[in-house]
């Protein structure tokens, strides 16, 4: 298991902004075999997918996900979200627990870090 890094947002000045200049220097993938990483960047106001190509995209409705089980997680806190009165955070973990749930390549050990 990888350690978890963490540090306080107010360390970072403008976490989202700071990610979204990054990419300018990142070379695109050459082999067309690999899968470009994905990462999220969020702060209290602002969700980003990065793309291992350097582009930046910003969700029309403010929910993203990633990783083996991402559409399967996507569509339901899209489906809780629109349909439900559940908190953000409840959309999380119900969307996570279906992930897990669906696919077999995503496991239901989940750790909610809220801004």
């Amino acid at each position: 298991m990888r350690p978890l890094l963490r540090f306080p947002l107010t360390d970072v000045p403008a976490p989202a902004e700071h990610a979204i200049a990054a990419p300018r220097n990142v070379e695109p993938f050459s082999d067309e075999a690999a899968r470009p990483a994905l990462l999220l960047v969020a702060d209290a106001k602002n969700t980003y997918l990065v793309s291992g190509n350097g582009d930046v995209i910003e969700p029309d409705d403010g929910i993203v996900a990633i990783g083996s089980g991402g559409s399967y997680a996507l569509a339901a806190a899209r489906a809780l979200a629109k349909h439900t009165q559940l908190s953000a955070r409840d959309i999380v973990l119900e969307s996570m627990r279906l992930a897990g749930e669906i696919c077999i390549f995503t496991n239901q050990e989940i750790v909610i870090e809220e801004l």
